[in-house]
């Protein structure tokens, strides 16, 4: 099964185009990444299928439900960090039982969030709010995750902390990931859709093998360019 399919997507910015009649599909419980320099339309991709961005040409569809993780951490300035993660399920009515709250503490303890649950978006750090917005996605149980770059504010130990644990915790979500980073690629296992330009349009696939290092990656990548 597809969980999501990409049809003939065109996008412009004026005479600027950014994606160019792009097709992919993801099946459900795959790991993609989007690997593409900086300003070559990752972010924007990620908009469309986000729902964000209706000016474009094209289709697809996301068959299960999802959630995303932005690049700006778009929480709710007058809500606590708790009262922000947990804004999720009250948007989607889901019931917020004993095991939610168990698994919010999971993940405060993984993210060294634990003890800031009262404080506001103002008095935390920028990589303490990039953990509260992935908290909040994942806390919902989503089938899809769409992330853009949610490890940017990120420092790499808390990134490897945080990657293993959804790992184990979430093996089965379905997961499409926007990075230029390269050393987030074997953290996420998977496809890697490699565009070596703007716009997006032609790419190469690659397939992360078990176990394989940055530098085989970095191999894999240029034997595509």
């Amino acid at each position: 099964m597809n969980a999501v399919e990409v049809k003939s997507i065109c996008k412009s910015f004026g005479k600027n185009i950014v994606i160019k009649n792009l097709s992919f599909d993801v099946k459900k419980g795959d790991k993609i990444a989007i690997f593409a320099p900086s300003g070559s339309g990752k972010t924007t991709l990620l908009n469309i299928l986000s729902g964000i961005d209706l000016n474009f040409t094209g289709n697809y569809n996301i068959n299960l439900p999802f959630s995303v993780v932005f690049q700006e951490s778009r929480l709710f300035p007058y809500m606590t960090v708790i009262e922000n993660i947990l804004f999720g399920c009250k948007l989607k009515k889901i019931t917020i039982t004993d095991d939610i709250y168990q698994k919010i503490e999971n993940w405060l303890n993984i993210t060294s969030l634990k003890g800031y649950e009262k404080y506001y978006p103002y008095e935390l750090s920028g990589g303490m709010k990039a953990k509260v917005s992935l908290i909040r996605a994942f806390i919902v149980n989503p089938e899809i995750i769409l992330l853009d770059e949610p490890f940017k504010s990120i420092d790499i130990y808390s990134k490897q902390r945080i990657i293993e644990f959804i790992r184990q915790n979430y093996p089965d979500i379905t997961m499409i990931l926007v990075t230029h980073n390269i050393d987030e690629l074997p953290l996420i296992g998977g496809k890697i859709l490699q565009f070596s330009k703007s716009p997006l349009e032609n790419y190469n696939e690659i397939t992360i093998q078990n176990n394989m290092t940055i530098s085989e990656i970095i191999e894999k990548i240029y034997e595509n360019s």
